[in-house]
């Protein structure tokens, strides 16, 4: 898609949405295109669409392990892919995601700051649960898009086999988002 103004989001959403209207039901996307508001366009117009009933794509050209995560998680806010008009962050749609879930009985927060701690208390505060219909959805996209995906959180450190896993995962997310070079791989090990 190429907008003539892409600065005006609502009205380009507009013109995503009479696309989906219209039985269009894959988009797709990246940080870059139309000036770099490709994704906020789709993601304001996905928070108009029903959920399950759209595909989404964007990618990412960052060869680390953890600027691809972090260019993912940025595409993921951008494109409103866990967050319900009611989440004001991605934190706190994927705690209450988790919540929800009466299977899950505790959930874990990493977090580097106090505003990050702050953001995790005031997700459960005021916690109201995702309706199965949204847990559902929700499964489904994680499970669709980011199957076998490492956070790189480290919680697997230390290993008591001296196993060096971040690099070992780091490795096969690369894999896993499509990079064929064997050699590539392999030297993400090193």
């Amino acid at each position: 898609m190429r907008f003539a103004n892409p600065d005006d989001i609502e009205a380009n959403a507009e013109v995503v949405l009479h696309a989906y209207k219209k039985g269009i039901n894959y988009f797709d996307s990246a940080p870059g295109y139309c000036s770099d508001r490709s994704e906020d366009i789709i993601g304001a117009a996905v928070r108009q669409m029903k959920p399950g009933t759209f595909h989404l794509s964007t990618k990412s050209s960052e060869a680390d392990g953890g600027a691809v995560r972090a260019s993912l998680e940025k595409s993921l806010k951008r494109l409103n892919f866990i967050r319900s008009a009611e989440d004001p962050s991605v934190v706190a749609a994927a705690l209450r995601f988790n919540v929800s879930n009466p299977d899950i009985t505790s959930t874990l927060v990493g977090f580097t700051t106090t505003e990050h701690v702050d953001q995790a208390v005031a997700a459960i505060e005021d916690f109201k649960p995702y309706d199965a219909g949204h847990i559902t959805a929700m499964r489904e996209k994680i499970l669709e898009a980011f199957e076998g995906l490492c956070t790189g959180c480290e919680y697997c450190l230390p290993c008591p086999e001296d196993v060096a896993i971040p690099k070992l995962m780091e490795a096969y997310n690369h894999k896993l988002l499509g990079d064929g070079d064997p050699q590539q791989i392999t030297n993400r090990l090193t």
